[in-house]
Formats: structure tokens, C-alpha cells, sequence
């Protein structure tokens, strides 16, 4: 983190320092109890099922300088011996906030946002992997996109940080605007706008409005990288003062990719059209049509803060992907495992169907998918039409699990996939057995569902070394 004197979190966060030297240096934060490291300032966060401030005797026990709280009571006098720093304040979280707002003043780095309803941690990992031998660079781990995963992203964070890379998440209307007001970012990408958290916002054009929200907030001398492939590009154009770049497949995109092939294991090559001038050909060691879609803008990105081609291309053949987004497992059986199972919405599962079909093979492609959740009233319609999916893209064999799924393999089933070949679990339990007495060498095995789902569980169990 970037260097902070206690009374400068002081004034930012309105706290009482309660003890310690306002003149001390603060370089590090934990909100974490369990990951805190000597010297750390620990942040207590409370939430509906939690209260950190349980574990400030633990965290001091363990070596940090000092302590937020928003409770003045006799525990915490035990650590008023002035050399401990302890801020008295009224939220913990809004601390926090104002901490990472304070960092984020202090730092000389181009800031890039990024959100969307899929793809958004992926287009991360890539804008990471081709900008990280440019720039001194710090960007969101996995993917701690929420109001507490942005700000301590930033506090990350240091003096010699050149690029911060800050993935941003939401869940309701406004939640954005209170990430991108503590971001502050230079460059804001929107992947798309689809129907994730649709059952929580009610209809895509909230989703598109929460979105925007990222854009919104960019300067005039700002970049706004927008999906030409999208429908809601003209509403989000709309929507910010920054210069709106635009990268998609369609030939009006300004980052565009033409001449796409694939390998057999369904990993992307194509040519890259700047402004309808061609440029060199690039690679993705991951597979789908949609990481393109990812990497083109990524690229966008990074073109406008100055990476040149070959950084580019050599950092696109280093891309690794967050665990469980279409990871290829090799069975020592001899089948392919595709672990998409970190979560699941229409638009993704489309777009996981679509790429599985593109693996090469002699023998089956499998489907073991679970639930999309929080898709409301437009549930049993996105299950349904993923059903119809499955029977259009080649998809060999289905294994369905959970209750929502039922009406994903009745669709199947009424376009055209064999019922012998669509079986249905209650439970997740029996996937796994039911799959090894049928898989051969040469298969191909998608599994993908919502986290509520949990079917990374199938996966462990079909990746086991056996006799």
C-alpha cells in the first residue's frame, strides 16, 4: 500500500485516534483476520452473520500496529498504550472506503475498470497477462469485485503501481457508482449486458443502468470500451462523456477479429482490424469463441495505454484463466473434463455449450449442468431454452442435476436429443458414478452450473487417479 500517515486515515475517515502517533505510517491493511501479516492495520467489517470485531484481540496478538472500531468499550482499552494505533470510527466499512479513496489519490497509475454481466473476470486475467510486463502492475485477485474486494484491491496498490486493474461486480443499482466514486478509473469496459442478476434487478435495462454506472463516472479525457456486438452499445454510448472504443465481431466493432479459426481443443486464432486496418494474428491457449470477444477488449486497453503488438501477442499465449472458467482437465481415464463450474447464466451457458462442441472427438460430448440461479420470473424460459441449446450445437449426452434442471432436460428431450441419452439427478451425489460407468477414452465432459449448484464436487470425483 501506499504509504499513509495515521492522521491522514484520520481526516479521510473521520475517526477518533484513540491512541498511537498521528505522525506513524500505516503501509498495510487487513480486513482479514485469518491472512493478516505482522504490521498490517486491521479493519473489523461487520455484516448480517458477522462481526470482525470479535477477533481484534487475535489480530493484535498477531502483530498488527493497530485497529479501526466502532466500538469504544473495555476490550478495546486494553490496547490504548500509545503506541498502538486506534481509530474510533462510526462504519468500518465506509472506512475502508475512504482509506482506498485516499490511496487511489495518491497513486500516479492509469486506473482501468471493468464489469459486465459475463466475462468480466476473464477480460481481467487478460488485460493482466498482456499489460504486466509493460506496467508495474496491480489488479484484482480471482475475482474480488464487491465492496470490499475494489477497495482492497487498491490498497494493494503502491507508490510504483503504473496500471491498477480493478474488476467491479454489483448486485443492485448504485452499488457501481459507490466502487467507481472510490476507483476513480481512467478507462472503463463494459464486456456486455445480460441477464445475470436479472432476478435481483428485474429486467436487462436496470442491468444495462447499473452497468453504465462504470462509464458514467469516467472523465472527458476518459476511454469508454464498449461491445459492438451488444444491443444496449447506443444506450451505454449514451451514457458517458469519455470517448466510447469499440471492439465485437461485427464490422462496425473498431477492434474487430477476422479470419477466426480454432485447434481441436477449441482455443481461438484470428486477426486483429484496428479502425479497418489489418494487423498481426494473434493466439488464446483457452478455449470459446467469446474469450475472443474477452481479448478484443483487453486489447482495446491496452493499445490505448501504449502496449505494443509483440507484448500483446506474447502475453495472449500466457493467459491462464481463474480456476473453474473452462478449465481443461485430463482424466487419467482418458476423457476431457471442461470445469466451467464457477457459475452460470444464460449468455455463459450458451456461449460454455457453443465451445465444448467445437473440441474435436470421435466418441461423445457430455453436458452435466446444474441450476442458473437468481434469473426470477425468466427462470423456467432461460432453463428451457438452454434444453434447446444443447440439442442444436452438437452436444451428444446429458446429465442434468438439481430441481431447476428438470425443465433444461424436458427441453432436450421435445428438440430432438435422444431420451436415452438425457438423464436427470435430484442430486449431485450420483452424477459422478453414473458418468464413469458410460465414459470412454476420447470423450469430452462440460460440467457448469451457478455456485449454488457446487458441481466442482462432479469434477473432483471424475478427476481421480484410479486403477
Amino acid at each position: 500500500m501506499v504509504p499513509i500517515k495515521a492522521k491522514d486515515i484520520q481526516e479521510a475517515s473521520g475517526a477518533r485516534l484513540l491512541s498511537g502517533d498521528p505522525e506513524s505510517l500505516v503501509s498495510s491493511i487487513s480486513a482479514d483476520s485469518r491472512c493478516l501479516h505482522e504490521g498490517d492495520l486491521f479493519i473489523p467489517l461487520k455484516g448480517l452473520n458477522f462481526n470482525a470485531h470479535e477477533f481484534i484481540d487475535q489480530a493484535m496478538a498477531d502483530g498488527a500496529v493497530g485497529f479501526l472500531t466502532e466500538q469504544n468499550s473495555g476490550d478495546v482499552k486494553t490496547w490504548l498504550r500509545g503506541t498502538n494505533l486506534v481509530f474510533l470510527v462510526g462504519d468500518t466499512r465506509q472506512a475502508l472506503n475512504s482509506i482506498a479513496h485516499l490511496v487511489r489519490r495518491r497513486l500516479r497509475a492509469k486506473v482501468v475498470g471493468i464489469s459486465g454481466s459475463t466475462g468480466k473476470t476473464s477480460t481481467k486475467d487478460i488485460l493482466s497477462s498482456i499489460t504486466n510486463k509493460t506496467f508495474n502492475l496491480t489488479a484484482s485477485a480471482k475475482n474480488n469485485n464487491n465492496e470490499i474486494g475494489v477497495p482492497m484491491t487498491i490498497t494493494k496498490a503502491k507508490l510504483e503501481t503504473e496500471l491498477l486493474i480493478v474488476e467491479m461486480g454489483m448486485r443492485g443499482v448504485g452499488q457501481i457508482a459507490s466502487l467507481a466514486a472510490i476507483t476513480e478509473p481512467d478507462i472503463g469496459i463494459i464486456t456486455n449486458i445480460g441477464q445475470a442478476h436479472i432476478g435481483l434487478l428485474g429486467s436487462e435495462e436496470k442491468i444495462a443502468r447499473a452497468k453504465a454506472e462504470l462509464i458514467e463516472a469516467l472523465p472527458a479525457d476518459g476511454y469508454a470500451i464498449l461491445n459492438a456486438d451488444d444491443e444496449w452499445l447506443d444506450y451505454l454510448r449514451e451514457r458517458t462523456k469519455a470517448k466510447v472504443v469499440t471492439f465485437g465481431l461485427s464490422s462496425n466493432a473498431d477492434y474487430r477479429a477476422v479470419e477466426i479459426s480454432y485447434d481441436d481443443m477449441a482455443s481461438p486464432s484470428w486477426r486483429l482490424v484496428v479502425n479497418g486496418s489489418e494487423g498481426p494474428i494473434f493466439k488464446l491457449p483457452v478455449p470459446g469463441r467469446h474469450n475472443i470477444i474477452n481479448a478484443l477488449a483487453a486489447i482495446a486497453a491496452a493499445k490505448i495505454i501504449g502496449v505494443d503488438d509483440r507484448a500483446i501477442a506474447d502475453g495472449l499465449s500466457q493467459v491462464e484463466l481463474g480456476d473453474m472458467r473452462l478449465k481443461i482437465v485430463r482424466s487419467g481415464l482418458g476423457f476431457i473434463i471442461v470445469n466451467d463450474a464457477y457459475n452460470a447464466n444464460p449468455s455463459s451457458m450458451a456461449e460454455a455449450l457453443e465451445t465444448v462442441a467445437k473440441i474435436k472427438t470421435d466418441t461423445n460430448r457430455y453436458a452435466v449442468l446444474g441450476a442458473m440461479a437468481e434469473l426470477g420470473e425468466d427462470s423456467i424460459a432461460a432453463h428451457k431454452e438452454v434444453g434447446r441449446k444443447i440439442a442444436s450445437v452438437g452436444i451428444d449426452r446429458l446429465a442434468a442435476v438439481g430441481r431447476e434442471t428438470e425443465d433444461i432436460a424436458k427441453s432436450a428431450v421435445q428438440s430432438g436429443l435422444p431420451e436415452q441419452d438425457v438423464k436427470w439427478f435430484q442430486s449431485k451425489d450420483d452424477v459422478a458414478r453414473w458418468l464413469l460407468t458410460r465414459l470412454v477414452p476420447g470423450d469430452v465432459v462440460l460440467v457448469k452450473g451457478s455456485r449454488v449448484a457446487g458441481l466442482e464436487s462432479v469434477v473432483e470425483e471424475l478427476s481421480k487417479e484410479r486403477e
